[in-house]
């Protein structure tokens, strides 16, 4: 499930059929009062995120064993964003861009520009065996970014993903 932050909207996937909704995706512009089907044409691989942006939800992203697609129409239809061969692991959307986290070889971090459709790579600290499981952006100052692992570890970057600041030593917080 992904909620707008500002917007309150809700994307979801059913996984299975319910006393309310049939398994698929769907979406709520009423706080869950009622759902609207969608078809998520493109989307492939097993769903592991779903993000919307905190006030449009014209776009939509999902992270999936098969990549990291994109959505510019509330999910009808998604494009892949991702090289082939890389998993999605992670998902956040900021009002005009989308960081994501994948795995290919090794972890990246990824912000992918609404407006112009430009992926940029950032710098992320050494993650040998390990990928991206959650990303952070302080609202109020983009250039900090804070990322956990799947081998749960942390980090916070407070230059824009140039430096790196581990959070956890030895599986307690500093």
């Amino acid at each position: 499930m992904a909620v707008g932050y500002n917007s309150h909207d809700i994307f979801l996937l059913n996984p299975a059929k319910n006393s309310l909704l049939e398994a698929g995706f769907y979406k709520s512009n009423d706080e869950g009062v009622s759902w609207e089907p969608v078809i998520a044409a493109g989307l492939a691989g097993e769903v592991t995120a779903l993000a919307l942006p905190p006030t449009d939800s014209d776009f939509v992203a999902a992270a999936t064993a098969a990549g990291v697609y994109f959505s510019s129409d509330g999910g009808e239809g998604f494009e892949m964003i991702t090289a082939e061969s890389e998993t999605g692991t992670a998902l956040h959307f900021t009002e005009d861009s989308l960081y994501f986290g994948s795995y290919g070889t090794t972890a990246s971090l990824i912000k992918y520009t609404i407006e112009n459709e430009e992926l940029e790579p950032l710098n992320i600290p050494d993650l040998p065996e390990d990928a991206i499981a959650f990303i952070a952006q302080n609202p109020n100052d983009e250039s900090e970014l804070a990322i956990y692992t799947l081998q749960d570890q942390a980090y916070l970057s407070e230059d824009g993903s140039q430096t790196w600041e581990a959070l956890l030593q030895d599986d307690k917080t500093d």
